[in-house]
């Protein structure tokens, strides 16, 4: 059925051509590859979730987009960087600086084990993680 945007809508998942910034509930399954952020649950349902929500300026004020929180998971290593947790030792510098691929976090990686991570902003490529984030209680992986 179509929402009051006019947009199709099932179960309260949206499909939009594009995932307005100012329109929390269309921030999911976006038809525009290049917005979507991150790959999750929400209701039992297997969503993509919009870069405008997550671990942005607005993230911070709207709940959670994803049923295991993992939207929630940002980091700042650096002054004026904020990124997704994911975004850490991905090969990508993604702060100017390149703190986020210059920590001591990177230097312990798995060295067979790799996954495909959540976070898909930067490609979905199947990647090495940090020690710290194996059994740490988060599911990083696909």
């Amino acid at each position: 059925y179509l929402n009051r945007l006019n947009r199709c809508s099932v179960e309260g998942v949206h499909f939009g051509k594009v995932c307005p910034s100012d329109y929390f509930h269309s921030q999911y399954n976006c038809a525009d590859e290049s917005l979507r952020a991150l790959q999750c649950f929400k209701d039992g349902q297997y969503v993509t979730v919009s870069s405008h929500y997550v671990c942005t300026d607005r993230s911070s004020t709207v709940p959670g987009l994803c049923d295991s929180g993992i939207d929630k998971l940002c980091d700042s290593p650096e002054a004026g960087c904020f990124i997704h947790k994911h975004q850490n030792c991905d090969g990508i510098e993604d702060c100017s600086g390149g703190a986020d691929e210059n920590r001591m976090l990177c230097d312990k990686m798995t060295s067979e084990f790799r996954c495909q991570r959540k976070f898909i902003g930067n490609g979905i490529a199947d990647r090495l993680i940090p020690y710290s984030w194996v059994m740490d209680g988060v599911a990083d992986c696909l």
